[in-house]
C-alpha cells in the first residue's frame, strides 16, 4: 500500500528502535495515540490494534512479530501477551536451531 509521497522512513523508524530495544508493543485503539510516527504508520494500513513481540536469538539476531486488528480496536490481554511471549521464544529457538543445523551442513560439505 503505497501512502501518498510520504517518506514512510520516518515513521517507520520508530518502531524499528522500538524493536531493537527489544520492546513490546502493545496499542489497544491506535485512534487514541496522539499524534505519532506509530499512529500514522498504522493508520495508513488500516490498524485498529497492534501488538508487536520481540524475538531475540542466541546468535544476537533480533527481529519481531506482530498481531493487528483491522476491524477495530481491542484490548490484549495479559494472558495473550504471555502465550505470545512463549511462541517468540519458540521462534528464537527455532531459529537458532536452523542456524546450528545450516552450520553443521556447511562443515560436513567441508569435509567430503
Amino acid at each position: 500500500m503505497l501512502i501518498g509521497l510520504v517518506n514512510l522512513n520516518q515513521h517507520i523508524e520508530s518502531i524499528s528502535q522500538k524493536i531493537l530495544n527489544q520492546d513490546i508493543i502493545r496499542i489497544d485503539d491506535v485512534n487514541t495515540i496522539p499524534g505519532s510516527p506509530e499512529k500514522y504508520l498504522l493508520t495508513s494500513f488500516n490498524f485498529k490494534a497492534f501488538l508487536s513481540l520481540p524475538i531475540h536469538t542466541q546468535s544476537g539476531e533480533i527481529g519481531a512479530f506482530g498481531c493487528i486488528n483491522s476491524n477495530s480496536a481491542r484490548i490484549w490481554k495479559d494472558s495473550e501477551i504471555s502465550l505470545l511471549l512463549a511462541a517468540a521464544d519458540q521462534i528464537a529457538i527455532a531459529v537458532n536451531q536452523a542456524q546450528l543445523y545450516k552450520e553443521s551442513r556447511t562443515a560436513a560439505q567441508r569435509m567430503f
